[in-house]
């Protein structure tokens, strides 16, 4: 132990670290004593007063435990919510929401307003004046010279009720029509060509005994679809789908170049089809068309049967042909 402490004692002097050894140690022993000493009380702090704020009670000074503390007489007033008037949150903003006294106020003013640009004499109300014809409800009186407000306001109401049923611009009644487009063809064989009009979405030719075409209707370009039979061969100057060989819809245009159609039966028989015309009429015109010819029909297939000579249908009436998705 004295060797540790006596070559402890050279490196100090050696490196002239003594010094610090030295303080060290008295700060060691130093500290301890400080932190162990009492602390004085302190002095209490010199109450500060101040003038009070205008609509708050004036506080006092009171001692508690021997220390200064600051106590209100009174506590200070909450936020006074009766102060205000009292509103309904879900109550309508603006003019619209004016009832009860509100409303016959406005209308009271309005109608001052009214009396005031019609005593002027200028024919032209001031800014912001509102006309009285428009006011609605209340006792609605005269405005003087400028006549009653009962005979505008029914002009008016009976001048809104036009316009609303009908144009907008012309006061007139309109009247929404709905269209269809049918076609004119000629369809036969090539002895027995006959003109077919006003063929209509989904009829059948040349007849419901014999189908051969359904009529599908147009695209939106002017185009006639029809669906042919799947047992008879195509050969057209417009279009096929979903190809030359396989022409299960036939597109047709009523020009020149386009309107041409070959059909072939299976027992041989040749049919020729040509579209003559396209037009665009109304639904009504349309039911009457079908109606007519449903009519001229009947007379026909009665007069057959009177004759001997009423035809039954073969089957099959009509083989549709097949429609596949492409596979890739």
């Amino acid at each position: 132990m004295n060797v540790f402490l006596s070559d402890l004692m050279s490196d100090l002097r050696e490196k002239k670290l003594l010094p610090v050894a030295a303080l060290l140690i008295v700060a060691l022993i130093a500290v301890p004593l400080l932190l162990k000493k009492p602390v004085e009380d302190a002095p209490p702090p010199a109450a500060v007063t101040s003038a009070p704020a205008p609509g708050v009670p004036e506080a006092g000074i009171a001692s508690a435990g021997g220390k200064g503390a600051v106590q209100p007489e009174v506590d200070l007033p909450a936020s006074r919510l009766d102060a205000f008037e009292s509103s309904d949150p879900f109550a309508p903003e603006g003019g619209s929401a004016a009832t009860g006294e509100g409303a016959q106020g406005a209308a009271e003013v309005a109608a001052e307003t009214g009396k005031a640009a019609l005593g002027t004499g200028t024919g032209a109300a001031p800014a912001g004046a509102t006309d009285p014809a428009t006011i609605t409800g209340g006792t609605g009186g005269s405005t003087g010279t400028g006549g009653s407000t009962g005979t505008t306001e029914e002009k008016a109401t009976t001048e809104e009720k036009t316009t609303t049923q009908g144009d907008t611009t012309t006061g007139k009644d309109t009247e929404t029509r709905f269209f269809t487009y049918v076609v004119d063809v000629r369809f036969g064989q090539s002895d027995k060509v006959k003109e077919y009009e006003n063929v209509q979405r989904l009829d059948v030719l040349p007849s419901e005994i014999r189908p051969v075409l359904v009529f599908l209707g147009t695209t939106p370009g002017g185009t006639a679809v029809f669906l042919v039979d799947g047992t008879y061969g195509v050969e057209t100057t417009g279009r096929c789908r979903p190809s030359r060989t396989t022409c299960n819809l036939l597109y047709l245009r009523d020009d020149e170049k386009d309107n041409l159609a070959r059909l072939t039966a299976p027992d041989g028989r040749v049919y020729g089809l040509r579209l003559t015309d396209v037009r665009r009429v109304t639904q009504a015109q349309a039911k009457k068309d079908e109606k007519a010819d449903a009519s001229r029909s009947r007379k026909i297939r009665q007069a057959r049967k009177k004759a001997g000579k009423e035809r039954k249908p073969v089957a099959p009436r009509f083989i549709a042909p097949l429609f596949g998705d492409l596979a890739q």
